[in-house]
């Protein structure tokens, strides 16, 4: 009965819920890491933002629709220049379905887990992970590499001596794979599917902050990518590391000193849980001290990076807040301004290009473009508005949206 009730606390943990450039290149500063202060953008979010401050354009692309790539309703979008990823299932920019990676079952080449639920491509290779890495050529075609997760050899054994059972992140960087195990080391893989190097994410000695602390949002990215690298956001540090290959230099410091959580939040969090399950039984989950220690505080869930921005997503902390019939906060998107080092944030965007009522960038960067997605029945009469008018948007004009394939929002910042 603990067990179960743990595990459902777990889920329910945290819920968040002045010069001008014209130029198409990266706004880089000189001296890194610079540090990005967001307590007041955090208290202080606008009602809302136009879209256009952002934005020049808007493109809405539909997921092809057919029997082989009729996609189920998870969370499991991934992105990259040259493919769009739902789960295992391979789309093009245009939207046009191209293939699944890898397949379920126990023979060479097959994933034994019940979904493959995370996916990158890297040179001219795709990887899934699920209870093994698999490689897979451009076409989807097994490689022959693949290596269980829960074993290691000889000469892996100082890289990692443990199961890697806790996978919340996984991503390429050059000729380099990266896995995130929740919460204290992010590993690095080459190849050939040998461990090379690891990175530490906490103090080593206080590595009992629990396996089991994690964010439950479904948009949540501890990896993103900026240009050719990827950006780690190291929560325990509040920092975000460029990754290059193997090499991880700090880029960002994210300082909310007031409002972020306290260390023993982290790391006596095993030891607090067990009181607050006892306070939760005896009817006290309110009082416990887990509660008056994460209570309006706040988590960063994202961090996205374009040329001129950089894009923070972060919501207030209520402890167990389901459980206490607490009502969701908005997420709060903050923009700092790469050049004019200014910071605007919203818990609103409001899309005065197109009109879309829901827009928020749950799917974070490509490049310079900004991303969400929809399924067409959730929006089955904006989109035959839309028809009437939009030339654009012809094509949904009496048009049944029971079955259809999300449709995939493409916002194309300024430059």
């Amino acid at each position: 009965m603990k067990n179960a009730i743990f595990l459902y606390f777990i889920l329910a943990l945290i819920s968040c819920q002045d010069k001008s450039t014209s130029s198409a290149e990266s706004v880089e500063p000189e001296d890194m890491p610079v540090t990005i202060e967001i307590t007041k953008a955090l208290l202080n979010p606008q009602k809302e933002i136009l879209l256009s401050e952002l934005a020049d354009s808007v493109s809405y692309i539909p997921l092809e629709t057919k029997d082989e790539c009729l996609l189920r309703n998870y969370p499991f979008y991934s992105f990259s220049p040259r493919y769009i990823a739902y789960l295992n299932y391979c789309f093009d920019w245009s939207g046009k379905f191209l293939f699944k990676v890898g397949n379920l079952g126990q023979g060479p080449g097959e994933e034994p887990a019940d979904i493959i639920s995370q996916i990158t491509y890297s040179g001219d290779n795709f990887y899934t992970l699920g209870q093994k890495i698999i490689e897979y050529d451009s076409l989807s075609f097994f490689t022959g590499k693949e290596r269980s997760l829960f074993s290691v050899n000889k000469s892996e054994f100082v890289i990692t001596n443990k199961n890697l059972a806790n996978i919340v992140a996984f991503n390429s960087s050059k000729d380099k794979l990266l896995l995130y195990n929740f919460p204290d080391t992010v590993f690095v893989m080459n190849k050939n599917l040998e461990f090379v190097s690891k990175h530490f994410v906490m103090p080593w000695h206080k590595n009992r902050v629990s396996h089991f602390l994690s964010w439950d949002g479904p948009y949540d990215r501890f990896m993103t990518n900026y240009k050719e690298d990827v950006l780690f956001y190291n929560y325990f540090r509040d920092t975000v590391f460029q990754v290059s290959g193997a090499e991880f230099s700090p880029r960002w410091i994210i300082k909310f000193d007031e409002l972020k959580l306290p260390d023993d939040a982290l790391y006596k969090f095993e030891e607090l849980f067990d009181i607050a399950f006892k306070d939760y039984q005896g009817g006290q989950l309110d009082n416990t001290p887990l509660a008056k220690l994460m209570d309006h505080k706040y988590s960063v869930s994202n961090v996205y990076e374009s040329n001129n921005y950089v894009f923070i997503t972060a919501g207030e902390i209520i402890a167990f807040r389901p459980l206490r019939k607490v009502p969701a906060s908005p997420a709060i998107l903050i923009c700092y301004d790469k050049k004019k080092k200014k910071i605007k944030s919203t818990v609103k965007i409001k899309d005065d290009l197109t009109g879309y009522p829901n827009f928020f960038m749950r799917c974070g960067l490509v490049g310079e473009k900004m991303i969400d997605f929809f399924w067409p029945y959730e929006q089955e009469e904006w989109l035959k508005e839309k028809a009437k008018t939009d030339p654009r948007f012809s094509r949904f004009a009496g048009r049944d949206f029971s079955e259809d394939n999300p449709i995939v929002i493409v916002v194309h910042l300024k430059k």
